[in-house]
């Protein structure tokens, strides 16, 4: 696992590549970035419960959007190690945050077609198939 200082030279660079490769990424969060990061994430989480059940409301929605502009290279990572099956764990310290994207056996965030196909065979034919 790589540990990353947000706002380090090239540490997006790094993680985009350790997260391409399928490895943990680390990024490590002090100061006034701490408790922003951490409302942010919170707000993500918010929208991610919500998205399960359904469409989540429009204000949230918006909430989230306007706080993506404001961390646009940590939002990025975090889209790309989800799309990619890597699951998020975040672990505050009080002094640090440490945000972790980590792979995931489980990827919280597939699609119904990816989630019915991992790892149950059906007993349906594939579409397309000859019988």
């Amino acid at each position: 696992m790589v540990e990353l200082l947000y706002g380090a030279n090239d540490f997006a660079r790094i993680a985009d590549r350790e997260i391409r490769e399928g490895r943990a990424v680390s990024l490590r969060f002090h100061g006034w970035r701490r408790p922003f990061v951490h409302r942010l994430l919170a707000r993500y989480a918010e929208y991610d419960r919500l998205s399960q059940r359904g469409t989540p409301p429009r204000p949230v929605s918006l909430g989230l959007a306007w706080r993506i502009l404001l961390a646009p290279t940590l939002f990025g990572l975090v889209h790309q190690a989800r799309s990619s099956g890597m699951g998020l764990v975040v672990r505050d310290t009080g002094t640090t945050l440490e945000v972790r994207l980590e792979p995931s056996n489980s990827a919280p965030h597939r699609d119904g077609r990816e989630a019915s196909h991992s790892g149950r065979s059906s007993s349906a034919p594939a579409r397309g198939r000859e019988r």
